[in-house]
């Protein structure tokens, strides 16, 4: 998809750091943001959003680059909005993943819980 090709042209320096509970770090070469989700209430949430760009970045690139990221945060909204959807009932104890795209980070959770098991000896 266009996403992915935009993504592909860069040269794949790029950060992300998740600090629990909900702040999140991204860094480019392009830009960086930090995006802090607030709940307001168990069904609702508000999102915190700020951005930097490199000035010397070509107009059209950064929109380009801007509306990739604005089109993962659209598809992030739809999933939080479908999760926090009558979470008052506690029918979903956690949020999921979206298989399509956070499967590394399904990965990454899987090894991390096989090494504690063996650690803990479990």
């Amino acid at each position: 998809n266009h996403k992915d090709n935009v993504f592909a042209s860069t040269s794949g320096d790029y950060r992300f750091i998740y600090i629990w509970p909900g702040t999140f770090i991204e860094v480019d070469e392009i830009r960086a943001s930090w995006m802090k989700v607030r709940p307001l209430t168990p069904e609702t949430c508000t999102i915190d959003w700020d951005v930097l760009e490199d000035a010397t970045v070509d107009r059209a690139v950064a929109d380009e680059w801007n509306e990739m990221y604005l089109a993962t945060m659209r598809e992030d909204y739809g999933v939080v909005a479908a999760q926090q959807r009558n979470m008052t009932s506690r029918a979903v104890p956690y949020g999921r993943l979206m298989a399509s795209s956070e499967s590394s980070i399904s990965h990454f959770h899987r090894i991390v819980w096989q090494e504690l098991r063996r650690l803990l000896g479990v």
